[in-house]
């Protein structure tokens, strides 16, 4: 089961972290900002690649099948913080993204608000 998740996550959703690292930083900090996503993608795998056996291992935290409820709980605040303060890049140029982030505009607001760009 875990092998059809990797596979069903790998092909669709998983890649998308990549683009959105490239596209959304301006010019300036993206070389930053990719390695910040980096560093922090990696901080968490081992993190999260460490606890899962104990979390799993009838020996210790014998959670079992209730590891899912765990990873359900992440997935949930995951996809809270994706709403709030992933900006919607669809059609942007990155002129328009730079004026966005430079007044400020919240990332939720992103696709209903109009830029102008002189």
């Amino acid at each position: 089961m875990v092998l059809v998740y990797t596979v069903i996550y790998d092909i669709m959703v998983g890649p998308i972290c990549y683009s959105l690292v490239s596209e959304i930083p301006s010019s300036r900090l993206r070389s930053k900002s990719i390695a910040l996503a980096r560093m922090a993608y990696q901080l968490l795998n081992i993190l999260f690649g460490t606890l899962t056996p104990y979390v799993l291992n009838p020996s210790q935290w014998a959670l079992g099948a209730k590891t899912g409820f765990v990873f359900a709980g992440t997935c949930l605040i995951s996809l809270v913080a994706t709403i709030f303060f992933v900006p919607e890049t669809k059609d942007r140029s990155y002129a328009e993204l730079n004026v966005l982030f430079g007044e400020k505009v919240p990332a939720w607001q992103f696709k209903s608000t109009g830029v102008d760009i002189d």
